[in-house]
């Protein structure tokens, strides 16, 4: 028998043109979210034995505060590829191959794979993972015989957001951060803008240049 941990990250950052999709962070409300959910999860009473993660860094993240609440230290966490924008047969691939000795293991990774994976193995569409979800898997076997129905659900939390109360400080950090995209991207613009002016005027220069050497 083996314990399963289906983990979806919390709300980050989605939109920022300096920024690719993997290095997105979370967002405060995001962080916030997660440390409430860990708790609730520590309060179960389960601790894995590895926490896997996608090399993203919300997932990352994530994984931190769950790996903190537990007490888990650096060597039951580790960062597996194959969970970044992976599908479902990608991620219970991954599941096979898991080393038998361990009991309990915790993936954190993205929907929509994540919610179709936790649909797979209990054969029932149950709920879509939210942000800072999860749920706990009893596998009828070993690691390799993760299958369609084979396993039973324990236990599942999908959080009710709760807005947070934003104070000045963070209204004013958020004001700064945008204001000094805005100027980010106005300098890229004003160089490429320069860029291509100054080629413009090469090609000019040197078009009028051929010109008058042809008219000598």
């Amino acid at each position: 028998m083996k314990t399963l941990i289906l983990v979806r990250h919390g709300d980050f950052i989605h939109k920022d043109p300096f920024v690719p999709n993997i290095g997105r962070p979370l967002t405060r409300q995001g962080r916030h979210d997660l440390v409430e959910v860990a708790k609730r999860f520590a309060a179960l009473n389960i601790v894995p034995d590895l926490i896997l993660t996608s090399p993203a860094r919300r997932t990352g993240e994530t994984a931190e505060i769950f790996g903190k609440k537990l007490g888990l230290n650096a060597s039951q966490m580790k960062v597996d590829e194959e969970l970044f924008e992976a599908e479902k047969r990608e991620i219970l691939r991954v599941v096979h191959q898991l080393d038998e000795s361990l009991d309990t293991v915790m993936l954190v990774g993205h929907d929509p794979a994540m919610t179709s994976l936790l649909h797979h193995l209990v054969n029932a569409e149950i709920y879509n993972l939210k942000y800072a979800s999860f749920a706990v898997l009893s596998i009828d076997g070993q690691w390799r015989d993760a299958a369609f129905g084979r396993s039973a659900l324990l236990h599942l939390d999908v959080p009710v957001a709760e807005p947070m109360t934003i104070g000045w400080r963070e209204k004013f950090a958020h004001w700064r951060r945008e204001r000094i995209q805005k100027i980010e991207l106005a300098v890229v613009f004003v160089i490429c803008l320069l860029i291509i002016m100054t080629i413009f005027g090469l090609l000019m220069y040197f078009g009028a240049d051929s010109v008058v050497r042809t008219g000598q």
